[in-house]
């Protein structure tokens, strides 16, 4: 019997049928897993990210999103001035994509108490600099 295995496969169940390729006399082919894309794909091009870019430069963008304290605030604004709900994860997606970092000086809040109390760690906001 022949079993067509996909590289992209479970590496334990690959080694299990390896073995059992040898105790029942079977033989494994692997074959590369190819995309499944249809030739009509959706560009992306008309993304709330690729929209956002389009209106704002990448400099604008951050500047909003060091203004507003972060991706919510930012979000409603930016939502405002499109004329469509931008959801805060579209921020966050940037914000990763473009390494952002924002400064923050006010000791009173929330996030900056706990880390001074030592109840969170500062690395986990790997975009904040406390200062």
């Amino acid at each position: 019997m022949v079993y067509t295995i996909h590289t992209r496969s479970d590496p334990a169940q690959l080694a299990i049928l390896r073995a059992s390729e040898c105790a029942l006399g079977s033989t494994i082919k692997e074959e590369n897993m190819k995309h499944n894309y249809p030739k009509n794909r959706k560009p992306n091009e008309n993304s709330t990210t690729q929209m956002l870019l389009k209106k704002y430069t990448e400099k604008e963008l951050y500047n909003l999103w060091v203004k507003f304290n972060g991706m919510f605030k930012t979000s409603d604004y930016l939502s405002k001035e499109m004329g469509f709900w931008i959801t805060p994860y579209v921020i966050r997606y940037l914000s990763n994509k473009f390494n952002w970092t924002r400064k923050i000086t006010d000791k009173n809040l929330p996030i900056y108490k706990g880390v001074l109390s030592g109840q969170v760690k500062a690395e986990y906001y790997k975009h904040i600099q406390f200062v």
